[in-house]
């Protein structure tokens, strides 16, 4: 994605032949992995038209019929569904990722409640985002967007139609618009489509460099303006925040996926899922394991314990003839010394009677990252 958009924008600066070709196979590669990277040439291609620069060494209609062709092609060559029937396959592909389908009976907690992922709340990614990005850089990108947004419908509201008409003022506004769409347009998508998503904001995840740059921007203000000691108190905060996130990583380590930043930590740290992965599920096995020759455990949550395994070569060994995994069956847990559980299921756990605890198992090990509960281990 950061390398079609690299192509792209050089593309709106250089107008060059060579540039297009690296532009457009790209803009596949990026579409290859996700289809709703085919965006990219669309927006890329109507940044060229609007465009009324003088720099222009490919006429509007070659621009069209070279880049989408080496678009369509490369996507074509790249995409083995596509070799058999490359329109209707493509179609489907659209169609389906529009609103992807659950294909198991699979609920996700979100804000305290279990709703179905094809049916979220318009503001799911908001309130992801707002909880899992550091407070600084939130604060950044959120001045970033406010300050392109001012600076933007300012100057469009002083267009005059009747003279030289253009949508932008500069080649960077033009830029920062370009940013701005590549940002927006994904997410308007996803919203008024009702697309599934899972859990987290995982699937928009490539959309983070772009609000990146418009925050640079904002930095940028004040340096041009020469406001130089507030350019130099937000350099010293960003950089203190850096050295908190790295703190966070190497503190954390092997569970630093789950982070929630501190405005809003408590507030939805028993109301969104918090190890989804299970990449916390190994550290307490090993855990067990050097408290206890044997073990025999039982799971109480939506979470496969049988993958540790994988996970190393050292210990393997140790996992294949000290370690007995009986998973959620009920029939088992009584006969099991312990039984883990990771707070994450994939229905509201209430009527389960799978994911219970059962009598006489009371709490014996806590993995806690950042005050916030990863799993539990409870112990006959």
């Amino acid at each position: 994605m950061i390398i079609s958009v690299f192509y792209s924008t050089n593309l709106l600066k250089t107008f060059e032949y060579k540039t297009l070709f690296k532009s457009a196979l790209f803009c596949a590669l990026a579409s290859n992995v996700r289809i709703i990277g085919i965006y990219l040439p669309i927006i890329t291609f109507l940044f060229y038209y609007l465009s009324n620069s003088q720099k222009k060494k490919i006429s509007i209609p070659k621009f069209f019929l070279t880049y989408f062709f080496v678009y369509f092609i490369s996507l074509y060559l790249i995409w083995p569904y596509l070799w058999l029937s490359p329109i209707d396959n493509l179609l489907t592909i659209i169609t389906e990722s529009t609103n992807y389908p659950a294909f198991w009976s699979f609920e996700v907690i979100y804000l305290g409640n279990y709703i179905n992922p094809e049916n979220l709340p318009w503001h799911y990614f908001f309130i992801w985002f707002a909880t899992t990005t550091p407070p600084i850089f939130l604060l950044l990108i959120l001045f970033g967007i406010l300050y392109f947004v001012k600076e933007y419908f300012a100057y469009f509201l002083k267009i005059n139609l009747n003279s030289d008409f253009s949508l932008w003022r500069n080649g960077n506004q033009m830029m920062n618009l370009f940013f701005f769409l590549i940002f927006f347009i994904p997410l308007f998508l996803v919203i008024c489509l009702n697309s599934t998503l899972y859990n987290g904001w995982r699937h928009l995840y490539f959309l983070y460099p772009f609000l990146i740059v418009l925050s640079l921007e904002f930095l940028n203000y004040f340096k041009l303006k020469k406001y130089f000691y507030i350019y130099k108190l937000f350099l010293l905060v960003i950089f203190f925040q850096c050295f908190l996130n790295l703190y966070f990583i190497y503190k954390s380590h092997p569970v630093q996926n789950v982070y929630f930043n501190s405005i809003f930590k408590n507030y939805v740290k028993d109301k969104l899922p918090i190890d989804y992965w299970g990449v916390g599920n190994k550290t307490t096995v090993d855990y067990l394991l050097t408290k206890d020759e044997n073990v025999i455990l039982s799971v109480a949550s939506y979470s496969d314990l049988f993958n540790i395994t994988s996970f190393t070569k050292n210990n393997k060994k140790s996992y294949n003839e000290n370690l007995v995994i009986f998973g959620t069956d009920k029939k088992f847990k009584n006969n099991s010394d312990y039984i883990f559980t990771n707070y994450f299921y994939d229905r509201n756990p209430i009527n389960i009677e799978s994911y219970r605890i059962p009598e006489g198992f009371h709490s014996y090990y806590k993995l806690i990252i950042d005050d916030i509960l990863v799993n539990e281990v409870f112990k006959k």
